[in-house]
């Protein structure tokens, strides 16, 4: 760094470059190459993104209770039923939810058919007859 310095006694100063005989700003750029450099500065870069990985399962969503929209209604004798009754129709939603996954997973698991074929006895004509009704 010592060598860009005018050591001359009393006149201690950076040596420069005498300025150029044209000073404006498109006259002092470089002028346009074309090819290729030894950086490759003309090539693109890659496009980043993130990588696109399924490494944790779809977890489901927890159950949890509404909101309650008479939040703000006060409990008195005259309303406390209908509270209560709101309460646990439309709040307190858990065990209906559990009810619901817990029929739609058995829906998946086993066809509606077979579940019927499985669980509800085949009727007998004999038994279910119009003509019975005669005799009432």
């Amino acid at each position: 760094f010592l060598e860009g310095w005018d050591w001359t006694r009393g006149e201690e100063r950076p040596k420069r470059q005498a300025p150029s005989h044209e000073t404006s700003l498109s006259a002092s750029l470089p002028a346009r190459v074309a090819g290729q450099s030894r950086l490759c500065l003309d090539t693109r870069p890659r496009m980043v993104a993130p990588p696109r990985s399924v490494s944790l399962p779809a977890l489901p969503s927890p159950i949890r209770a509404t909101w309650n929209d008479r939040h703000s209604v006060l409990d008195h004798a005259g309303n406390k039923d209908e509270q209560a009754l709101h309460q646990v129709c439309y709040v307190q939603t858990q065990a209906a939810e559990r009810c619901r996954r817990r029929v739609a997973r058995q829906l998946r698991e086993i066809p509606t058919a077979q579940w019927i074929a499985e669980n509800i006895p085949a009727s007998d004509d004999e038994e279910y007859d119009d003509d019975d009704d005669e005799d009432l």
